[in-house]
């Protein structure tokens, strides 16, 4: 596959695994009485989203929604490592990853955002790298 076939098969695998990730988020009854992290998403589903948002890559017109989900997908996966049992001491790295691109990306316009693909896709390739050195974080 070559050109549109290789974007249309992406857009077929993103949405199969966003699927996937949305059944698994609302497979359980929620818990309105819980506590906050009882509520929070698991590590291992959050990095999932991280990891389908990042299948799609920018396209022409639609890059600016690309980093925009990436971010949202990023925020998540940074809240889920600070509610996890295991302690954010343990996800210090990510955390600080994250904690750095939000400070550096204070306004999320679409032409800041634009200016600052390098660093968030820069940002998503170092979290890879952390998480393929920890499977037992999201397995």
């Amino acid at each position: 596959m070559t050109g549109l076939g290789d974007a249309r098969f992406r857009r077929a695998a993103l949405i199969v695994i966003l699927a996937a990730v949305l059944a698994a988020c609302h497979s359980q009854p929620e818990d309105n009485d819980a506590a906050p992290s009882a509520r929070a998403m698991k590590v291992r589903d959050a990095w999932a989203r991280v990891q389908a948002q990042s299948v799609g890559g920018c396209s022409p017109n639609h890059c600016a929604q690309y980093l925009t989900d990436t971010l949202g997908a990023v925020d998540t996966f940074l809240l889920a490592m600070k509610a996890s049992p295991k302690g954010a001491n343990h996800f210090h790295e990510p955390i600080a990853l994250i904690e750095d691109l939000q400070k550096r990306i204070p306004q999320r316009s679409t032409p800041q955002l634009e200016k600052s693909r390098p660093l968030i896709e820069s940002t998503v390739s170092r979290l890879q790298a952390f998480m393929s050195r920890h499977p037992d974080d999201y397995r």
